[in-house]
C-alpha cells in the first residue's frame, strides 16, 4: 500500500506498507487439504501403495463409516479464511487504528 501527503511545512511524502502477505498455511493458494482426506492418508499410508490405488481400494468402505460421502480434496484454509493473504504487523496496526471509524 502506497500513501502519499505532505508534512506539516508542504513536503511531499509517500509511505509505502506492507499491509498483508501470502498465508504461511497455504501457501497463498487459500486451500488446504481436507481434514478427512488427512486422516484417510495418515490411516493408510503404512499400506506403502500409490495414493490412487489407495482410494480405489479402501476408499468407498472407508467413506461409508466416515460420514457416507466422499469430501472435496481441498478446503477453505482456516488460517486465512480461503483469502490467501494474512495480515503483516503493519496491516493489523492500520486495521486496529481504522476500526473506530468502521
Amino acid at each position: 500500500m502506497k500513501l502519499r501527503g505532505r508534512t506539516a511545512s508542504g513536503e511531499s511524502v509517500t509511505v509505502h506498507l506492507d499491509i498483508d502477505e501470502p498465508c504461511g498455511a497455504c501457501a497463498g493458494t487459500g486451500a488446504t487439504a481436507h481434514p478427512a482426506w488427512v486422516e484417510f492418508i495418515d490411516a493408510h499410508r503404512h499400506t506403502g501403495l500409490p495414493l490412487p490405488e489407495i482410494v480405489r481400494i479402501y476408499g468407498e468402505a472407508w467413506w461409508d463409516d466416515h460420514g457416507g460421502h466422499e469430501p472435496p480434496v481441498e478446503a477453505p484454509c482456516a488460517s486465512c479464511d480461503g483469502s490467501g493473504h494474512v495480515l503483516t504487523n503493519d496491516g493489523k496496526m492500520l486495521v486496529e487504528a481504522l476500526r473506530p471509524y468502521l
